[in-house]
C-alpha cells in the first residue's frame, strides 16, 4: 500500500465523517448514478480495490464533514493574501499539475472563489453547502491522493499528518469572506428590459426547462450551479411571471447567492456580464 493511501486511511480514522468519492480512472469526474448521486464511500477495502485497478478518488467537503479545502490556482496571489491576513494553514495536498490543496476545518461565508483585495482569483474553494437545508444536496469535492491524471499523481505534502485536527480558518480570514461576498466591483450591471416576453423565451430556450404553476414560473438549469458540477435535475434556475428570477439551492441572502442570480440573469438577457 502506498505512503498516499495510508496517509488516507489514517485521515478517515481520524476524522470519522469524511467520504471518498470514486471518480473516473484518469479523470476527475465522479461515478454517479443515471439520478446524478455520486458513489461515495468509507470502506478501506473497496477504496483500496478501486484505486488498484486504477480508479481516483476525491474527499467530499463540506459542513458536515468538517472540511474545506482550497484549490489554489495563483500562488502568488495566494502569497499576497498571505501578506494581507497571515497565514490560512499548510498546504495539504499537491496536485498532478503542481498546484496546493489546503485543508482546513469548514467554517460559514466561504466564497466559491478566493479573490485578492485587487480582485486577482486565488482558486475555487471547496466548501459544499452554505446553508443547513443544502447538507443533503452537497455535490463538492477535490481530487485527493493517491489519484493519478495524465501519469502524474496527487500526493499528500511530506510531514503532513492528516490524523491531527484540521486547522481552523483564522479569523481575519473569516472577515475577509464576509467583506468579499458580494464585492461593488462584482454587482451586475442591469440591461433595460422591460419586455416579460423576452425573459420567457429566454428562460424556455435553457437546458431543461419546463414550466411549473400553470405558466406562472419556469424552472431550467441553474448555469452557475452546472459551473461547479451540480444541477444534474436541471431544475435550481426560477423565474417567476413578476420578473423576479433566482436559485432556489443559493436563495437570496445566502452565501453565494449573488453569484447564482447573476449567472442566471446573464443568460435570460437581463444583465451584462459582470463588471469583475
Amino acid at each position: 500500500m502506498s505512503a498516499d493511501l495510508d496517509h488516507l486511511f489514517a485521515a478517515l480514522e481520524a476524522h470519522p465523517t469524511w467520504r471518498v468519492v470514486l471518480l473516473r480512472p484518469n479523470g476527475k469526474k465522479p461515478l454517479a448514478d443515471q439520478r446524478g448521486h455520486w458513489q461515495v464511500t468509507q470502506d478501506r477495502d473497496a477504496i483500496a480495490a478501486y484505486i488498484a485497478s486504477g480508479g481516483n478518488v476525491g474527499l467530499r467537503a463540506g459542513v458536515r464533514e468538517n472540511l474545506a479545502i482550497f484549490d489554489v490556482d495563483d500562488l502568488v496571489a495566494y502569497a499576497e493574501l498571505w501578506d494581507h491576513l497571515g497565514p490560512l494553514g499548510d498546504a495539504t495536498v499537491i496536485t498532478a499539475s503542481g498546484k496546493q490543496h489546503v485543508y482546513t476545518q469548514w467554517a460559514p461565508g466561504i466564497p466559491s472563489k478566493l479573490v485578492t483585495p485587487d480582485g486577482v482569483v486565488v482558486g475555487e474553494p471547496r466548501r459544499g453547502e452554505m446553508t443547513v437545508t443544502q447538507v443533503d444536496h452537497n455535490q463538492q469535492m477535490a481530487v485527493c491522493p493517491p489519484s493519478q491524471v495524465d501519469g502524474r499523481s496527487y500526493r499528500f505534502v511530506d510531514g503532513i499528518d492528516l490524523a491531527q485536527p484540521l486547522p481552523e480558518i483564522p479569523p481575519r480570514w473569516v472577515d475577509y469572506f464576509r467583506q468579499t461576498s458580494v464585492r461593488p466591483s462584482a454587482m451586475p450591471r442591469l440591461i433595460d428590459v422591460t419586455d416579460f416576453e423576452d425573459r420567457f423565451a429566454a428562460a424556455l430556450a435553457q437546458p431543461g426547462a419546463r414550466l411549473r404553476l400553470g405558466g406562472a414560473e419556469v424552472k431550467f438549469q441553474c448555469p452557475r450551479c452546472c459551473e461547479l458540477g451540480r444541477d444534474t435535475s436541471m431544475d435550481n434556475a426560477r423565474l417567476f411571471q413578476n420578473g423576479s428570477w433566482g436559485c432556489a439551492v443559493y436563495p437570496k441572502g445566502t452565501p453565494g447567492s449573488l453569484e447564482h442570480w447573476e449567472a442566471i440573469g446573464i443568460v435570460l438577457g437581463v444583465l451584462q456580464e459582470s463588471l469583475r
